[in-house]
Order: structure tokens, then sequence, then C-alpha cells
């Protein structure tokens, strides 16, 4: 049970109060009251009182202490989706009314990584092709989490379908080697990935969807390359293949530094990077979703 005092933290038969659901939302993700009340700007044992109150209005225990951290109990998890859900919903009619003058289009949130926001979505952007300008950056493996958190509309990236959301593919982006024609003399056009073995690789180290689609050719090649360096940023990783030879290994990004960019391929088989849009069913503006997402089908054109 949740160690908090016994005071209502709302009025006896008004409900619960979309505040109250705020803090246990916080709560339940920062595994702490304090944490929670910091974030929320409230004072720790106020939150703690309220929590308790909610526990008493539901029947049930929501936490239990494993520590020094909250952790949910069965009924928790349950009762977290449908908090979650009304938090969203309530998000969604403010923003609705506060932005009832603009185009629908307009108020949708994309989450996306951030080079999926440098190199797909900002050309969109820039020339009018995209309703929506509001990007939320997120890793390619927590945007799926930011749509079912709620802080998005829409996500889009390089996830795999998990059942949660509705989802349609965009299309595919084909891995590249970037390397030196001084120094790695292949012809211009496609390389297998066998020739990758015994080379040097640079590769940034976010872009994990890339290696392991890499990672799973060269084992089926038997290919094994001399070495991986992995950098922070796609141009990092271009500067350090520029000054060293090594072969830099991309999905997407134009050559610079005096590199060339060549498609890999495995068995002839073009190595790419799906690319997905995500949304929910039943989205309050699912007209305005549609025609974001009939704007993001020509990414790829």
């Amino acid at each position: 049970m949740y160690a908090g005092s016994n005071v209502a933290g709302r009025r006896e038969g008004n409900g619960v109060e979309l505040r109250v659901l705020r803090y246990f939302e916080a709560i339940a993700r920062l595994g702490s009251a304090t944490a929670a009340a910091r974030e929320q700007l409230v004072a720790q044992p106020s939150i703690s009182r309220q929590i308790r109150a909610l526990e008493k209005e539901l029947g049930t225990d929501l936490f239990h202490r494993d520590g020094y951290h909250l952790v949910l109990t069965r009924a928790g998890n349950e009762f977290l989706v449908l908090a979650r859900d009304i938090l969203r919903r309530a998000d969604q009619a403010r923003e609705a009314m506060t932005c009832r003058e603009l185009p629908p289009e307009s108020r949708l949130v994309i989450a996306c990584p951030p080079e999926t926001a440098r190199y797909l979505l900002a050309p969109m952007i820039a020339c009018g092709r995209l309703g929506t300008s509001r990007i939320q950056i997120a890793r390619a493996d927590r945007i799926l989490d930011e749509l079912d958190a709620g802080h998005c509309d829409i996500a889009v990236g390089p996830a795999s379908p998990d059942g949660r959301f509705e989802h349609r593919q965009l299309g595919a982006v084909p891995l590249t080697a970037q390397v030196l024609p001084a120094t790695v003399p292949w012809e211009p056009g496609p390389v297998e990935v066998a020739g990758l073995a015994g080379r040097q690789l640079v590769r940034v180290e976010s872009y994990r969807g890339i290696r392991k689609v890499l990672d799973r050719a060269l084992a089926e090649d038997g290919s094994q390359p001399g070495g991986v360096e992995e950098v922070p940023l796609p141009e990092i990783a271009q500067a350090v293949a520029a000054n060293s030879g090594r072969v830099c290994i991309l999905c997407g990004e134009a050559p610079q530094f005096g590199l060339r960019a060549h498609e890999l391929r495995s068995g002839g088989r073009r190595l790419k990077m799906d690319f997905h849009a995500y949304w929910r069913t039943g989205h309050f503006q699912v007209g305005a979703v549609q025609a974001v997402l009939r704007q993001l089908a020509g990414i790829f054109s």
C-alpha cells in the first residue's frame, strides 16, 4: 500500500480530479513521490495524501514499496492505462479549444528520431508539403513509447510494428557505405557486404536499427569487418572516414568531405531500413491525422 496519510485529495462525491491523475501518472513514471512532487511543483506530503485518498476512493492499492521505489500493483498498472488515456484526451480537448483557429493538421505533433527530422521531415516542411511543423525528437526505439504516453499524435521512424497502434509503411531508405575513392577504390555502384570483410568501419552509435540490419547481413554472408568505431553523429562518422580511409555506414545521408556513397547489397538484395508511421485508433482528429499520413506518404516519392 502507498505510504501516506488518510486525508482526502478531493471533495467527497466530486470524482477524481485531473490533477490527482497527473500526480499518479508522475509517480508511476518516476517511481518516487518526491520526484513526482518536484516535477509537478507540489509539496511531497500533499501528493502523498492525495494518492492515498485516490487509493481509498478506488478501494485498492495502486503502489507497493520496493526499497526506495514505488512500484505499481496489478491494479495500478490497469489504472495507469486509463489515467493516461483520460489525461491525453483532456490535453487534446484543451489544445483543440486553444488552437481552434488553426488548421487541424497544424496542431498535430510528430515524434521521430533526429535523423528522420533532419533528412526527411525538414525538407517537406521547407517546401510546404507537411501540414505540421510540431516535431518532437525521440530515439528510434522510444517513438512508440512517446505515442503510447500521449506525447505525440503520430510517430514516424524505423521502429517495427508491435500491435499497439495503427501503422502504415511509408517506404524504405537504403543503407550505404561511404568511402574516400582514393583509399577504398571500389567501382561506382552497389557493393556487396562481402566487400566489408577485413575493413575498418565507422558508424553512428544511436543507429541501432542500421546496426541490426548490417550485422544480420554480415553474419549470413560469413563476413567479418576488421573493426568498428562508433561515433555520436553521422557528420562525425563521415569526417572520420574521410580522414582515416575507413568505411562509413549510413542510411539516407548525402555524402560529403569527398566521400562516395555505395548502396549495400547482400546476395544482390538491397539492405534497407523500412520506415513506418504510427497513430492511435480512434484519434479525436482522425481527419487531420489521415491528411498528414497522406502527406508523409510522399516522403519517399
